[in-house]
């Protein structure tokens, strides 16, 4: 008998959500079910973590500027319900929940919030799902300029995110099925707070498509694909969802995707390469309206590059600047594939939105050898 978290189990799922859907039947609340509880292991130190990555964070990157990012209507057979007008959908290992459409992307400040030069001026969603490094620094109580309304979601299991206890705001959160959602607000957002907090429910697809489980990606003609839509999919060490994003510009990505020579890689030299060290871990791009899987695996040892039916094309610069868009951001990796990608969406804002200065040249997040 399959049980919750089994292969099995989950395609089963899917595959009676896919129905129901197509049926017209709208998802249960997930208020209404027992949670299901996975136990997720936690990150691996893979062979590249990123001191330069830390040093991002600690000097650091208001990208309110993302949140102009044109966010693509879901086609109907995905059954998402509509947020509420003016809000859209941000979701976590299968869990979303809404929030004003004008909010951009940043970085909660933590524990080491005394090393950072700047911080939000303006509210936010949270880019480190609690898995982010810290400096590990002392800093004494944080000053209250330094916070932004925001939401954060994190396993339920793990640390709930940081909090300063500053005089004038609150953290709320609730936990649905496996993730914790939580929102800082000030005294005055209260009821903001507590309506974000209502939007939370679990949904597989999520609202881009992107199944819980890593799907199948038979290698296809990407040629073929050219100028069609595109949502990315995060897949983590587990093989299960993180967070997914409609890349805003699909021909720039389609550009650098058939730009990316054939060959795959990079990988990491074999004298160096121990390949029981790489995970499940992938991005998955969905083309159009057939959302058709197209998979990328990039920060392993070995296997790095692009699914085209002629054979894997490489990892390149271009190529990550263009999938890895916020939500999505590579925390950390191995080999030179990772050097081209870790800490991309922290540096780059989204096509079209206004560039934020994330730091001087040599913070800027690369990962270290």
């Amino acid at each position: 008998m399959t049980q919750p978290g089994d292969p099995e189990f989950q395609a089963l799922h899917e595959a009676f959500s896919a129905q129901a859907a197509r049926a017209g039947i709208p998802p249960l609340d997930a208020g209404t079910l027992p949670a299901i509880r996975r136990r997720v292991s936690r990150r691996r130190a893979l062979g590249v973590v990123l001191a330069a990555v830390v040093l991002a964070l600690a000097v650091a990157v208001p990208v309110a500027g993302l949140s102009g990012r044109p966010v693509r209507a879901v086609p109907a057979e995905l059954n998402v319900p509509k947020p509420p007008d003016g809000w859209r959908w941000e979701s976590f290992r299968g869990v979303m929940a809404a929030v004003p459409a004008s909010w951009g992307y940043d970085f909660a400040p933590g524990p080491d919030w005394c090393a950072r030069e700047k911080f939000p001026a303006a509210p936010y969603v949270d880019l480190t799902h609690g898995d982010a490094p810290t400096l590990a620094i002392g800093c004494i109580e944080a000053p209250s300029f330094q916070e932004q309304t925001h939401l954060s979601f994190t396993l339920a299991d793990a640390d709930p995110p940081w909090g300063p206890g500053m005089s004038g705001w609150e953290q709320k959160s609730r936990t649905v099925g496996d993730v914790r959602v939580t929102v800082v607000a000030a005294a005055a957002d209260q009821q903001l707070a507590e309506r974000i907090l209502a939007t939370a429910r679990t949904l597989t697809p999520d609202q881009h498509g992107c199944p819980m489980s890593i799907p199948d990606a038979p290698a296809v003609p990407l040629a073929s694909l050219d100028q069609q839509p595109l949502a990315v999919c995060q897949y983590g060490d587990d093989g299960l969802l993180t967070v997914s994003a409609a890349l805003p510009d699909a021909a720039a990505a389609w550009s650098a995707m058939l730009g990316a020579p054939a060959g795959g890689g990079p990988d990491s030299p074999a004298s160096g390469c121990d390949p029981s060290s790489d995970t499940k871990s992938a991005l998955v791009l969905l083309a159009g309206a057939e959302r058709t899987p197209i998979r990328m695996v990039v920060g392993h040892c070995r296997g790095n590059g692009l699914a085209d039916a002629g054979g894997l094309r490489a990892i390149t610069a271009p190529l990550c600047h263009a999938v890895l868009q916020p939500p999505v951001v590579l925390w950390s990796g191995t080999g030179p594939s990772a050097e081209l990608c870790v800490g991309v969406a922290v540096e780059t804002p989204t096509p079209g939105a206004p560039a934020t200065q994330t730091g001087p040249p040599e913070s800027g997040p690369s990962p270290s050898r």
